[in-house]
């Protein structure tokens, strides 16, 4: 499956699975309002975007696709979870207000900093997972004490965790 086509008429779909294909872009979602849960992992997108109607989404699901930086989530202000491991993400400087976001993952991609922009927007986290990225500063630890929800946290193989 090169192109997500002809699903304009599934109004109602609630469940979408469209993982392992050779997908690019994001596309042709744009009736789907009552779509709760979107997983598009293995597939080759650089890009998030087309998620505009996407205002009941819950449940994302970018991995291991070819991202380089957080964007296109503004209208997602129900999102819950949001799956971003192995992709090229080096910052999170796109990621916008989500107060719904309780899980987030984002092990092996090239992360340098993080902490300050997730507290900011993703306040009520409990999952954070952050393993195998290019953490370095010890502030990025100290600064976790402002997820005040958070009960799981992963930072192994960061250059962070071979301070001693």
């Amino acid at each position: 499956l090169q192109k997500l086509q002809h699903l304009d008429g599934q109004v109602v779909l609630q469940q979408l699975d469209a993982s392992q294909n050779q997908l690019t872009k994001i596309e042709g979602l744009g009736l789907m309002g009552q779509l709760e849960t979107l997983a598009l992992a293995f597939n080759q997108i650089q890009v998030i975007e087309g998620l505009g109607a996407m205002g009941r989404l819950r449940e994302l699901d970018l991995c291991n696709n070819h991202i380089t930086c957080i964007e296109g989530l503004k209208q997602c202000g129900q999102l819950e979870i949001v799956r971003l491991d192995d992709n090229q993400i080096q910052n999170l400087d796109g990621l916008t207000k989500l107060p719904n976001m309780m899980e987030l993952y984002l092990n092996n991609n090239q992360l340098i900093r993080a902490t300050a922009q997730i507290i900011k927007m993703c306040p009520g986290l409990e999952f954070l997972h952050m393993s195998c990225n290019n953490l370095t500063e010890l502030s990025e630890v100290k600064a976790m004490e402002g997820l005040t929800n958070l009960i799981d946290l992963r930072l192994a193989k960061n250059p962070i965790c071979q301070y001693k």
